[in-house]
């Protein structure tokens, strides 16, 4: 008996196919090989990432960016209810350390993020002017470029960063602290709102609301326009001399002594006037 390979029976089958349908004018192409045809190779490394979010085996899974260690992820938002927690442990809270210990165990167990959470509570730290507080938390975040994006985050509906609310209070140590983790005071909100005109109205809210103390609110707010305009000089002092730096060092001209600039002025003359005579 012959042995007939399965392959190399489907070939004969497929080669007669073609010749009889020749005959009546027609020619059909057939695949010869009747294995599967392979799926093209993703030229990405992590292919789990183009086609699908589900991780494979073998593939490094993809890591996940936080920006409390000071990557580029944008902070979300709050809901109301966990507002509403956070707001009633921070008036009824005994301490600094531990309302510092429920935030982290408020933070993990709701599964919050955590950058979202320090950014929504330095906010309410500087409309309370509660700096101990505002101090305890940011000693929380681990990198300074995250403690500065977070004191520059803007948060509601008028943009207001911790700097302004602080400026609204009228409360110098919060400016100061804010200021000396990196708040920028330059900042304006999308309204046109900067630092002195929220303090202009700060001002006039805190006339209306405290009638009788004018004299010591007057002087509060002396004392934070005078910083923040004294501070707002400085920033703009700096980059005019970095500014000039850069200037500089586009056209630098290195130093020569007298002697040395003598020398090369004779050496240019002898020899103009020897390319003159040639």
């Amino acid at each position: 008996m012959l042995v007939v390979r399965q392959r190399s029976f489907g070939k004969v089958v497929s080669f007669i196919f073609i010749l009889l349908k020749k005959k009546q004018g027609r020619t059909i192409k057939i695949s010869m090989d009747r294995r599967r045809p392979r799926k093209p190779k993703s030229s990405s490394p992590h292919p789990s990432s183009t086609s699908s979010s589900t991780w494979n085996r073998a593939v490094p899974a993809p890591r996940k960016s936080s920006w409390r260690n000071g990557s580029g992820e944008k902070p979300g938002h709050l809901k109301k209810p966990h507002k509403d927690n956070i707001r009633h442990q921070l008036e009824h809270c005994p301490g600094e350390r531990k309302f510092c210990e429920w935030l982290k165990n408020f933070i993990r167990s709701k599964h919050l993020n955590f950058i979202t959470t320090i950014i929504w509570v330095i906010h309410r730290c500087s409309d309370m002017d509660d700096l101990k507080l505002c101090e305890q938390i940011m000693r929380l975040i681990r990198s300074e470029d995250t403690c500065q994006r977070a004191v520059n985050t803007p948060e509601g509906s008028h943009e207001y960063t911790p700097l302004c609310r602080a400026a609204y209070r009228g409360s110098l140590r919060m400016l100061k602290l804010l200021v000396s983790k990196g708040a920028d005071v330059t900042y304006t909100n999308s309204h046109g709102e900067n630092l002195l005109s929220t303090m202009t109205i700060g001002r006039k809210d805190s006339l209306l609301q405290h009638g009788g103390n004018e004299m010591f609110i007057n002087d509060r707010f002396d004392q934070c326009l005078q910083y923040i305009e004294n501070r707002q000089r400085y920033v703009k002092l700096t980059t005019e001399r970095e500014a000039e730096k850069v200037k500089k060092a586009a056209t630098f001209v290195p130093f020569r002594p007298r002697r040395v600039m003598k020398a090369i002025v004779k050496v240019q003359r002898w020899w103009r006037k020897k390319r003159s005579r040639e």
